[in-house]
């Protein structure tokens, strides 16, 4: 599926990834190189291998968590978790537009906080920015 190739000195790994052609400068030695390509070789035959994409906008995130809450949670607190992303989402939208997600800072994260604490109860709140831990841990 990869290849291990040397270049200037170094051993890369060359593989392809959702019909992207991604290399990688992993080190000096091509035993090295060789796991590092079968481990990610291993993880994409898992479905655990992601790439981070840096201008991912929250939409399509939130479509893809809400799928996986309907899955792994129970339809009340599936339905509850994704209408705290909304309101989140919804504030991001109306604070801060054209937002990616790897742009979300522990400011963006206050906030939401301090908007939500004139609105909500604080235990609340609280209940809000675990739910958004967990959105944001998964990502």
């Amino acid at each position: 599926m990869g290849t291990v190739f040397k270049k200037n000195g170094s051993w890369y790994i060359n593989y392809m990834y959702q019909g992207r052609r991604i290399r990688k400068k992993v080190g000096r030695s091509k035993k090295i190189d060789e796991l590092a390509l079968k481990d990610v070789e291993l993880k994409i035959a898992r479905d655990e291998f992601k790439l981070a994409d840096k201008n991912v906008k929250i939409e399509k995130v939130l479509n893809e968590f809400s799928n996986y809450l309907k899955s792994h949670k129970s339809p009340k607190t599936a339905e509850k978790y994704i209408e705290i992303l909304i309101f989140f989402k919804t504030f991001l939208e109306e604070n801060y537009p054209n937002i990616y997600l790897n742009q979300i800072k522990e400011k963006h994260i206050e906030d939401y906080k301090s908007n939500q604490l004139e609105k909500i109860k604080p235990t609340t709140v609280n209940f809000d920015l675990r739910v958004l831990n967990i959105f944001l841990i998964m990502l």
